[in-house]
Formats: structure tokens, C-alpha cells, sequence
């Protein structure tokens, strides 16, 4: 906050600095209007710029050739499975409930991070998600936390199937944050 109170006071000394020389510069028979409507032009610029800058997220499913060895891992939960689990609406509805859910924190935006955070979840039998952890290395800057919590929030998904049956399957999901 001081930093950014520095930088205002910085632009409002180079406007004044500038409203003076504008105003030497001029002689008697100048229109005195250019140098204000200029100043107001710079005066905006800052704002402008910062209201520009956002965040966008955007999310899918990896591509993986599924395997045809469907075993379940020691903790219960298959890797491969004959049917992938399926977000309702599939993965246009997925990925518009990531871009409306998830918040691009605005400290992140502030330090210009960007990255991908990769979210390991498990759709169990019934299709509710479960243990969304962040595997690989993290993003930080409240990236990480801000996907964690839309996985939390999501809804039932269908089911991953082996032999016609409904199966826990893990599935790992890479949410992207780009600056614009």
C-alpha cells in the first residue's frame, strides 16, 4: 500500500511538473485548455491501465489413452478405468464451472503470477469429489488454495466404470492462470 501511495504521488508530481512547463511554454496568445485536457489524459492513464489488467483461468482434462489393465491401486482407487468419470454437461460445463467459480486472487494478479496447478481429485462410486490435493510443484501466491477451494465446491460428477460398475477413479486436472 505505501509503494502504490509513492507511485500516485509520483504521477501527480510529473502532472504538475508538466502543467508548469506546458504553461511557460505557452504565450499570451495560446489557448490555456491543451495543457489541462493533457494532464487529464495522463491522469486517466493509470487507471485505465489497472481497471485492463485481470486474471483468466481455463481448465481441462487430461488426454490419456486409457489402459486396458484396470487394477485397483492400494488405497482402492483406479487410475484406468473403462468409462472416465464425467463432470454434468461434459467438459464445456466443466470448464465454464472453473472460469465462473474460480477466483483469480487479486494479490496474484498484483505480483503478476501466472502458472498452472495441477489438482488431483478422486470422483467416488456415488460421483462426489474427494481429497483435491495439488501434486507437482506449487504456484503459490494463493493460486494453489483458490483451486483447491472450487474442487471442494463442485458437484456431483458420473461415475468412472469398470465391468459396468460404478468404480473410485483419480483423475488429475490442470487449472491455468494467464494474466491479460
Amino acid at each position: 500500500m505505501l509503494i502504490q501511495r509513492f507511485k500516485q504521488a509520483a504521477i501527480y508530481i510529473s502532472l504538475a511538473a508538466m502543467l508548469v512547463i506546458a504553461a511557460c511554454n505557452n504565450d499570451a496568445t495560446s489557448d490555456k485548455t491543451e495543457p489541462t485536457a493533457s494532464a487529464e489524459t495522463k491522469t486517466d492513464s493509470p487507471t485505465v491501465a489497472k481497471a485492463r489488467r485481470t486474471g483468466k483461468v481455463s481448465a481441462s482434462l487430461d488426454k490419456t489413452t486409457p489402459s486396458k489393465n484396470y487394477k485397483k491401486g492400494a488405497d482402492g482407487v483406479y487410475e484406468s478405468v473403462e468409462v472416465q468419470p464425467e463432470y454434468p454437461g461434459g467438459e464445456a460445463a466443466l470448464s465454464t464451472y472453473i472460469s465462473n467459480t474460480l477466483v483469480y486472487p487479486e494479490t496474484a494478479i498484483d505480483e503478476n503470477a501466472e502458472g498452472t496447478v495441477r489438482v488431483q481429485f478422486i470422483v467416488n462410486e456415488n460421483g462426489t469429489i474427494s481429497n483435491p490435493t495439488v501434486v507437482g510443484p506449487p504456484v503459490g501466491h494463493g493460486l494453489d488454495q483458490a483451486a483447491i477451494d472450487a474442487f471442494s465446491k463442485m458437484e456431483n460428477w458420473t461415475p468412472g466404470k469398470v465391468n459396468g460398475k460404478n468404480v473410485k477413479t483419480r483423475l488429475v486436472l490442470p487449472v491455468v492462470y494467464r494474466l491479460e
